[in-house]
């Protein structure tokens, strides 16, 4: 707005951060702490299934042991452990909690993404240094400009060649006019 307003009148540049750019890093601050509390969330209830099988397992140890049928090594207790986590994890993302809360955080990460990356895209601007866009759409019209220059290239063979031969075939009509005039 100040700019296009009294910027222009009085060719002085606006001083500190644009509004828009202000909202913009506001936006993506925001973005980042709601994913922030996203990532905590999903942690916390992440942990519940450890939990769980970490009392399941103490449990079933004292009772293998009271019944006199307790582990015979470390690697029955971990192999143990670790099915018994398998299932438990697997129970717990499948579940519909789980899979709310993974979807949470990654529609949370994505918003910060896409708000962090135009608060990128805004600063290059003001640095006058191309945004990811703008250097697709470069590297777009180099591979079609290389594109069209090969096909060219070749046309252009293709021509030449054409032309040497018809270039061949006007030489031996003119040795063969020749031939007809000495002869007539």
């Amino acid at each position: 707005f100040y700019e296009e307003s009294m910027g222009k009148f009085l060719s002085v540049p606006q001083f500190g951060i644009p509004r828009e750019s202000l909202q913009q890093v506001m936006a993506a601050v925001d973005a980042y702490y709601r994913f922030m509390v996203a990532i905590g969330d999903f942690l916390l209830k992440f942990n519940i299934p450890l939990k769980d099988a970490f009392e399941v397992l103490t449990k079933t140890v004292k009772e293998r042991e009271d019944s006199g049928e307790g582990f015979k090594s470390a690697k029955e207790i971990y192999d143990f452990a670790v099915n018994m986590l398998d299932e438990k994890y697997d129970a717990h993302i499948k579940s519909p909690e789980g899979v709310k809360i993974v979807v949470d955080v990654v529609e949370k990460y994505l918003d910060f993404k896409r708000k962090s990356d135009a608060v990128r895209d805004s600063c290059f601007k003001s640095l006058s240094i191309p945004t990811s866009k703008e250097m697709e759409d470069v590297y777009r019209g180099i591979y079609d400009l290389r594109k069209k220059t090969r096909k060219q290239e070749s046309l252009i063979r293709d021509h030449e060649a054409l032309i040497n031969n018809l270039n061949q075939k006007v030489l031996a009509l003119e040795a063969s006019l020749a031939n007809v005039r000495k002869r007539g």
